[in-house]
């Protein structure tokens, strides 16, 4: 698999190959569309098939089913459940949230000082996964 999950790289959080380059990375540079996406993948040497992978972990929330579960990507909204360590209340906890995203997200805006914009994203793996489905055969 090429997604792993190591302490070692990126405080556990999802990466590519066990290496510096996480998950979130690679859906920041598929969503910019001035970084070709032949380029990307020739630069980090993935294949279609890689990035396939890569979208389809992340929308589908592979993450949470991990053990041992380390962390989350850094900007994804999951690391504010990261102190919730029973799986089952985890998996109940994002499906509330999944449920009342807008809601919460207006909140933690609100209440955040430092102003920082976390995203869902498996939202944004699903969304590249359909756009560039097409593109990657």
């Amino acid at each position: 698999m090429i997604v792993s999950k190591n302490p070692r790289y990126l405080s556990g959080a999802p990466n590519i190959n066990s290496s510096r380059l996480s998950v979130y990375n690679v859906l920041a540079f598929l969503r910019d569309n001035s970084y070709p996406i032949n380029l990307f993948m020739l630069d980090y040497n993935l294949s279609s098939s890689d990035v396939k992978e890569i979208l389809r972990y992340c929308s589908q929330l592979d993450c949470i089913d991990e053990k041992p579960m380390c962390s989350f990507c850094q900007n994804c909204i999951l690391n504010e459940f990261e102190s919730t360590t029973d799986l089952k209340n985890l998996k109940i906890k994002i499906r509330l949230f999944q449920e009342n995203s807008e809601v919460y997200l207006k909140q933690q805006k609100k209440e955040d000082d430092l102003n920082l914009e976390k995203e869902c994203g498996w939202e944004i793996a699903k969304e590249l996964y359909e756009k560039l489905f097409s593109v990657l055969r």
